[in-house]
């Protein structure tokens, strides 16, 4: 019983963070934005979690490149472009 309410707190933390994170994308302004991403990752690297520590890990490698976001004006996403090429690279494979 106690290994089940360890697991559901952790899962419960991890959702947590999870959710907290989407607020990351709210963000218009980049020093705000990086302000949040290192308390984020501080927060994440302290959690004990090993894939969320991961991802703080991968977060704080790529922070500048993820900072450029909020540089570009307008912003804009490469996610029409990757799912296009998604969608040709599968039909490649029929």
């Amino acid at each position: 019983m106690k290994e089940l309410a360890k697991q559901n707190l952790m899962t419960y933390k991890t959702n947590l963070l999870r959710e907290s994170f989407q607020k990351f994308w709210l963000y218009t302004c980049r020093t705000s934005a990086e302000k949040f991403l290192e308390d984020w990752v501080f927060i994440a690297m302290r959690s004990k979690i090993e894939p969320i520590k991961k991802v703080a890990k991968m977060l704080r490698k790529h922070k500048e490149n993820i900072l450029n976001w909020f540089t570009v004006s307008p912003q804009i996403s490469n996610g029409t472009v990757e799912g296009f090429n998604n969608n040709n690279s599968s039909a490649l494979w029929l």
